[in-house]
């Protein structure tokens, strides 16, 4: 990567911690101006240290999981990687992921430090599409689950919710689609590529065809084999799918670890999680990094049912210390 790039990748990784940091600044400004801030805080500090290790433990498992999760595949397609190695992937990925908008940002920055390690742009592709597929299966099924836990959530204290959680299963469900047929059909992968190759060169842009279509079939070669591999043994696609069910449910059980912390009882372990579900399906790929602002306004329709109204608001900022902040400044410094 030339300096030019470099530095202009680092401005906008610059530009985008500036961002979150605005938002997330506005978001305690705003609170602490029309509330308490004081006392959310020492509301905060009176949660035993017994919750507060099991949600920094929740983080780890996150960790652990995508990491193990990228170390199976690459194992499975002949390329073995150190663990800390997959570590390092994965807080990548979740660095950029939260301060991009859309939650994009995971993607091409893990796919730039695996090549950057000299694992081969196929291995990589496929791997990150893999996790990615199956990750968004995790989500979608546990709030399909959560829907049916929660009845009337489309109909909930705030208006725009039900759009929202729409625009979020209809967004999953096109990644899932997009994802799950570069995976299964390199062939289709093969047309497409082919076609953008036929556009580009139809405009001039690019001038050594023979020579791309000579290392782009090499590749696409590769890349079929990886497919079928993943076809003729499940397993693989089994074991990933079971750590990515557990880094969702990682992600969502801190909630009830407040709600504990917090001294109170009467709602159901899985009632707790199944919220977190739903709103993590909506708001997870919103457009604003980390969904700042829009997450706190979508979870005070629900958590005053679940923590009341006075508890509601120090449960928000509780869940969002070590569900994003805290996974913010981690993976940064990984």
């Amino acid at each position: 990567m030339n300096n030019c790039n470099t530095n202009s990748s680092k401005k906008r990784i610059i530009f985008n911690i500036i961002f979150v940091f605005v938002l997330m600044t506005s978001v305690f400004v705003y609170i602490g101006h029309y509330y308490n801030l004081s006392k959310i805080i020492g509301t905060l500090s009176s949660i035993s240290w017994v919750w507060n290790v099991l949600a920094i433990a929740a983080l780890v498992v996150q960790y652990f999981s995508e990491s193990l999760c990228f170390t199976i595949m690459l194992k499975s397609f002949g390329r073995s990687i150190g663990f800390r190695r997959a570590i390092e992937y994965t807080s990548v990925d979740l660095f950029y992921m939260n301060i991009s908008p859309f939650a994009v940002g995971g993607i091409p920055a893990q796919a730039l430090y695996m090549t950057g390690d000299g694992i081969s742009k196929t291995h990589t592709g496929i791997s990150i599409t893999m996790f990615t597929c199956l990750n968004k299966v995790a989500m979608l099924i546990s709030s399909i689950f959560a829907i049916l836990i929660i009845p009337g959530i489309f109909v909930t204290g705030n208006p725009y919710f039900g759009v929202t959680l729409v625009y979020g299963f209809l967004f999953m469900a096109g990644i899932i689609l997009c994802c799950g047929s570069v995976l299964l059909f390199p062939k289709l992968v093969s047309v497409l590529i082919k076609s953008i190759l036929k556009i580009l060169k139809k405009f001039c842009l690019i001038k050594d065809t023979e020579k791309l279509h000579t290392s782009l079939n090499c590749k696409l070669k590769d890349y079929s084999v990886c497919s079928d591999y993943i076809k003729n043994h499940p397993s693989v696609s089994l074991a990933v799918f079971a750590l990515c069910v557990v880094k969702r449910f990682a992600m969502i059980v801190p909630a009830y670890f407040v709600y504990r912390g917090l001294g109170l009882s009467g709602q159901s372990f899985i009632y707790i999680i199944a919220v977190q579900a739903i709103l993590g399906m909506a708001l997870e790929s919103f457009v604003l990094p980390g969904a700042i602002g829009v997450y706190e306004t979508a979870a005070m329709a629900f958590y005053p049912g679940i923590f009341g109204d006075s508890l509601a608001l120090p449960a928000i900022l509780y869940i969002r210390t070590f569900c994003y902040i805290l996974v913010v400044i981690s993976t940064g410094t990984v």
